[in-house]
């Protein structure tokens, strides 16, 4: 059981292995460990403090002036290491956000060098847009960050840069996508920039679906691709 320390934070057992263990039968979980993993019985993963957690952390707005580690930690980095599938960012203004942060913490760092080190074999999307510089530009800081990610997460970076006015009459929202699971960010990947969230970020999570799907299948056909990694 050891093993899942570290790797996961809540483990749910048949009503006698949780006995086992020591779960109180008038408890819905222990904690046991270091780092911790909540340990519970089948019959009470709702009840459980990570379930709940998890739950309120799907829609409750990213707080103003809180850790962007502890951000990335709770809401990201299971996502990161477990989810199956590609990522995508769909963020209009993530490239010219990272050519103009001169002290390079960019949100399309911070969310990159996240993903890089979680699941390996990682494919990744970017779609963005040139909005007041020049796509040439973009593309040249992208490539620039793109050969700085050396934690072997990320086999491959795809960049979809389009004009502005393309891209906004597809996209009306900014999200980041891990798989089936599509985070939306109302201020995109700028949650990430700096040490704390600068201001509150609308957030929630949805399954991928049709239309999402089609609106990145849209932006692919109006969209300049390279292949940064």
């Amino acid at each position: 059981m050891h093993h899942y320390f570290g790797k996961t934070d809540l483990l749910a057992l048949d009503e006698v292995r949780a006995m086992e263990v020591g779960v109180p039968t008038d408890e819905c979980s222990i904690r046991l460990g270091n780092p911790t993993v909540e340990l519970c019985r089948f019959d009470c993963v709702d009840q459980s403090e990570s379930f709940n957690l998890s739950k309120r952390l799907s829609s409750e707005p990213i707080r103003a002036n809180q850790k962007v580690s502890l951000l990335w930690r709770e809401r990201f980095l299971h996502l990161a290491k477990h989810a199956d599938g590609n990522v995508t960012i769909v963020d209009r203004y993530a490239g010219e956000r990272h050519l103009e942060r001169r002290d390079g913490f960019s949100g399309l760092r911070k969310f990159l060098t996240g993903v890089d080190a979680g699941m390996t074999g990682r494919i990744v999307e970017i779609f963005t847009a040139s909005v007041n510089r020049s796509a040439a530009d973009i593309l040249a800081s992208a490539q620039a960050l793109a050969s700085n990610l050396r934690q072997g997460g990320i086999s491959e970076i795809k960049i979809h840069i389009s004009q502005n006015a393309d891209f906004s009459r597809v996209a009306h929202y900014r999200y980041v996508r891990f798989g089936n699971f599509v985070c939306l960010l109302d201020v995109g990947l700028e949650v990430f920039e700096g040490d704390e969230v600068f201001r509150e970020c609308p957030f929630s999570m949805r399954q991928f679906d049709a239309q999402t799907q089609d609106g990145e299948s849209q932006l692919r056909s109006v969209s300049t691709t390279h292949k940064l990694k």
